[in-house]
């Protein structure tokens, strides 16, 4: 018989749009929403955590700055989400 008051370890959501910190990528205004909406993100590559400019999980590809270039790197991403706390 399962326990009726299991409930799952808490999970972050996770995010399934395009997210940019660049304001010409169609993706920035989903990170100003998320931002305004008091979200962290933490962007995963292949279960990696990476500093990224552009993640999008449809496509596969993050985009990140090495040294003075921006680089492509396709995966699996996932964007995941932390509520921050209220000051």
């Amino acid at each position: 018989m399962s326990d009726p008051f299991y409930r799952p370890p808490a999970r972050s959501p996770n995010f399934h749009g395009r997210v940019s910190t660049n304001r010409a990528d169609s993706g920035f205004d989903n990170f100003l929403a998320l931002m305004i909406g008091n979200y962290s993100l933490r962007i995963f590559l292949n279960g990696k955590e990476h500093s990224a400019v552009t993640a999008d999980p449809d496509a596969g590809i993050v985009e990140i700055y090495q040294g003075d270039r921006m680089v492509t790197l396709k995966g699996h991403v996932e964007v995941s989400l932390e509520r921050k706390s209220s000051p």
